[in-house]
């Protein structure tokens, strides 16, 4: 754990939702630029009443129940209309600094906005 400067803050595995996966990884910007904010690339999933689990570099998980309508998106088996707009309600995917989702750095990013015991 040595490696990783914040490994609690690091996420290593995730719930993607089935409609976005196409590859092995999670870009959550649709222009390859991290501080984009308008659309997911890639979803997170929702299938857990809502939410989505994480699993993180130092061995812990964390459920993220999800705010935003537009992450909260139900199957329709195809990523044809990928990207998927955040519309007015950028909450879930919103920089929040080292505590948002995108936070401008994918290696220190820690999941979800608002994260606390309550979510």
């Amino acid at each position: 754990m040595t490696d990783f400067r914040n490994p609690t803050g690091i996420f290593v595995f995730l719930d993607e939702h089935p409609d976005s996966i196409n590859d092995d990884w999670m870009v959550f910007c649709s222009a390859a630029n991290p501080a984009e904010r308008s659309a997911w690339s890639d979803l997170p999933a929702s299938y857990h009443n809502g939410a989505g689990g994480f699993s993180f570099a130092d061995g812990h998980s964390e459920i993220k129940k999800w705010a935003s309508a537009s992450t909260k998106r139900g199957v329709k088996q195809t990523s044809s209309d990928f990207p998927v707009s955040v519309g007015n309600d950028a909450s879930d995917i919103a920089s929040n600094g080292a505590a948002g989702f995108g936070g401008g750095q994918v290696a220190e990013t820690r999941l979800g906005f608002h994260m606390d015991s309550a979510n």
